[in-house]
């Protein structure tokens, strides 16, 4: 009775062999913060003493942040077993990644748990131009044609440019 509950991300070491005016103590669980505090056992085995306060660890490593190209100001300041979400910036097209922040403090991708994972994000320009060539090529039936590749490249550059 009164032994230090676990909900509170605490652990402690008062158990069945803790006797009467000994004493055990209680910490935060791994990735959260706190001070450890001592309870004692009573002459009929309940606790007395205070919980921790634990306070969730911000994660500090693994954000995963590429500017102008991976978006993932959710990530900033999640705490052991927050969630977040990164995905492509504007102007770029590709998937999402969702992070974990793990209790040593580093946002790992859920799917595999690396570190620095980043969403595949590919230039909306570079799949229009790719776009453009392609239709170019394939039209005149002259990709080999060095004067027919200029021009496609031209193009492609300027579509991407507008």
């Amino acid at each position: 009775e009164n032994m230090p509950n676990r909900v509170h991300h605490v652990l402690h070491d008062c158990d069945a062999d803790v006797q009467p005016w000994q004493q055990c103590r209680a910490r935060c669980e791994p990735g959260y913060s706190g001070d450890e505090t001592t309870f004692l056992c009573l002459e009929d085995y309940s606790f007395t003493g205070n919980t921790p306060s634990c306070v969730a660890n911000e994660c500090r490593q693994g954000v995963p942040a590429k500017p102008g190209l991976v978006m993932a100001e959710d990530c900033s300041g999640r705490r052991t077993g927050e969630l977040c979400t990164a995905s492509c910036a504007l102007g770029f097209s590709g998937g999402s990644l969702d992070y974990k922040c793990s209790e040593d403090g580093v946002l790992r991708e859920i799917g595999t748990g690396k570190v620095g994972l980043l969403p595949a994000c590919e230039s909306i320009a570079t799949m229009v131009e790719d776009v453009i060539s392609q239709a170019f090529r394939s039209t005149l039936g002259l990709a080999t044609n060095p004067v027919v590749l200029v021009v496609v490249q031209f193009a492609a550059g300027f579509v991407s440019e507008t």
